[in-house]
């Protein structure tokens, strides 16, 4: 792992039943494997480096988007709690936001559509204002977390980085067990708030790929619903 080199990410294949769920949950002896349920953001993948003076903004195709959401790489680095982060990599979704109230700490969701209506450079956040929403940890401060379960990172995350106007940690909840009336009240909240489904992830490690299509240690998921694309279930898992 190296800082300003992106990391291949993880990345998602279709399912097609809740029942698909509950089996990749349950390992081969009939235990059940925990998940985190996160909300699935209609945005852009955005893999954040910093090495403590050039910071960098990566796609989901490790291409270099820094000169697209310069304010989206600010309001990373303005998340960091002082004095507390010198280095990062993490991995995050930019999202299209419209604010409301006085403070504007209350926000809506904006589709992919709008939030691809900015300039391809030099766009300041003028046009479609943006929120970083930060869902995993890889790299800090000169230590790779990539082999820490899901849940220490995550953890790590959270403690170093504050919440912004700007910037937010995922929206997510545990699954100790399968739970079907669980994972479709916490999939209808992320609709209803804009959301465009469920992400589910084993809380194992990160396991480097070799390649944006290897898949060898991850088994990723979409469920789509028949009738509404949005209303969808992304599964992540990985293995320790």
């Amino acid at each position: 792992i190296q800082l300003l080199t992106p990391i291949a990410p993880m990345l998602a294949h279709p399912i097609h039943s809740l029942e698909q769920v509950a089996k990749i949950m349950t390992t081969d002896n009939g235990r059940s494997q925990p998940m985190t349920m996160e909300w699935k953001y209609d945005g852009v993948r955005c893999q954040g480096h910093f090495d403590g003076t050039t910071m960098k903004l990566f796609s989901r195709h490790m291409l270099e988007t820094t000169y697209q959401y310069p304010d989206a790489a600010q309001a990373i680095l303005d998340a960091r709690r002082n004095g507390q982060v010198k280095s990062f990599i993490i991995d995050a979704e930019i999202v299209g936001v419209e604010e409301g109230g006085e403070d504007g700490q209350d926000y809506r969701l904006l589709p992919f559509q709008d939030l691809s209506r900015r300039k391809k450079k030099n766009d300041n956040g003028q046009g479609v204002r943006v929120k970083v929403f930060c869902f995993d940890l890889m790299y800090l401060d000169g230590i790779s977390y990539i082999h820490e379960s899901l849940h220490v990172r995550q953890a790590i995350m959270r403690e170093c980085f504050r919440e912004t106007i700007d910037f937010a940690h995922v929206s997510s909840q545990l699954l100790s067990t399968y739970d079907e009336s669980k994972i479709c009240t916490f999939l209808e909240q992320a609709v209803e708030k804009g959301a465009e489904g469920l992400m589910l992830k084993l809380l194992g490690s990160w396991n480097i790929q070799e390649g944006p299509e290897s898949s060898e240690d991850k088994v990723p998921a979409l469920l789509d619903n028949d009738d509404q694309a949005s209303t969808s279930i992304t599964t992540t898992t990985t293995t320790v």
